[in-house]
């Protein structure tokens, strides 16, 4: 509740909160059911979840999925 206050104060509008709740919620899932925020101890567990949206040349040409990385990177770690 209070991180929602926060986020407001801040002057972020319902579209930039939205998009930030889909990215911890995106990774929550790819931690799993038994695991927590509290449990990621190093950057490879991260990447793990990073590496999943890296996709190749043909299923994305121009590397748009470099900037979904900047932006769930940004996301995460302000988290």
């Amino acid at each position: 509740m209070n991180e929602k206050i926060e986020v407001k104060k801040k002057g972020s509008s319902e579209h930039h909160q939205n998009n930030n709740l889909k990215v911890v919620m995106e990774f929550s899932n790819f931690l799993g059911r038994n695991s927590s925020f509290y449990d990621v101890k190093t950057k490879e567990q991260v990447l793990e979840f990073f590496n999943t949206k890296i996709k190749s040349y043909y299923e994305d040409p121009d590397k748009r999925w470099i900037t979904t990385c900047n932006n769930y990177l940004n996301t995460i770690r302000l988290f």
